[in-house]
């Protein structure tokens, strides 16, 4: 079975997309924080995927079956909202575990640096 995930961390883990460090040394082990499933099944994989191929957003091809986009806090909040909905509506439609995963990640993603750019990862394995 393929497994599609999709998770945010900074440029400095993934080649090809520069190298801003994080400020308060965080991230510096496993990406934090994953996303949660979606509504259709790799909704988020795909999007990363194609935006990167059809150039919308900028990124790289980092490895067989992993792409990454570079994307500031505002974009990243956009994203979130094209997948998921306006913050609340996947948390009220989904299971306790899973609303929480995306509050978890809305919250992490609320709290990324304005202006700073960060790596929207998504892997196939």
């Amino acid at each position: 079975m393929t497994y599609l995930d999709t998770y945010v961390t900074t440029t400095n883990r993934v080649v090809g997309l520069g190298g801003e460090a994080p400020e308060d040394g965080t991230w510096s082990g496993s990406p934090v924080p994953w996303f949660p499933p979606d509504h259709g099944y790799g909704t988020a994989f795909f999007a990363i995927r194609d935006g990167v191929q059809s150039g919308r957003f900028e990124g790289v091809q980092v490895d067989w079956g992993s792409w990454a986009a570079r994307m500031t806090r505002a974009e990243i909040e956009q994203f979130l909202e094209e997948i998921y909905g306006p913050a609340g509506e996947y948390e009220a439609k989904e299971p306790e575990h899973l609303a929480e995963k995306m509050r978890t990640l809305r919250r992490v993603v609320a709290n990324l640096v304005p202006g700073r750019h960060y790596a929207v990862v998504c892997e196939e394995f």
